[in-house]
C-alpha cells in the first residue's frame, strides 16, 4: 500500500514535475501551493509525509513543519 505525502510547493511547473517522480516511488501525492491550502488538506487527512519548500508566499515552509509537528506528534 502506498503512504500518502503531501507536497507543499508555490510552482506550480515544479510541484507537477516533482509529484510525477514522487508518484513512481509509490507515494499517493496531494499537492498544496501555500500554507493555508495544506492547512485544509491537514483538517481532513493526515499524510504519512509532509514536504514543504521553506519559503512558502504566506507563511515560513518550516515553520509550517514545526507547527504542524507539534500539533500531531505520536
Amino acid at each position: 500500500m502506498a503512504e500518502d505525502l503531501l507536497f507543499i510547493e508555490p510552482d506550480e511547473n515544479l510541484s507537477a514535475a516533482l509529484s510525477v517522480y514522487i508518484r513512481r516511488q509509490q507515494f499517493d501525492v496531494r499537492t498544496a501551493g501555500t500554507a493555508d491550502a495544506a492547512h485544509e488538506h491537514l483538517k481532513n487527512h493526515i499524510p504519512d509525509v509532509v514536504l514543504a519548500n521553506p519559503d512558502l508566499p504566506d507563511y515560513d515552509g518550516t515553520q509550517l513543519l514545526l507547527d504542524f509537528k507539534g500539533r500531531h506528534a505520536s
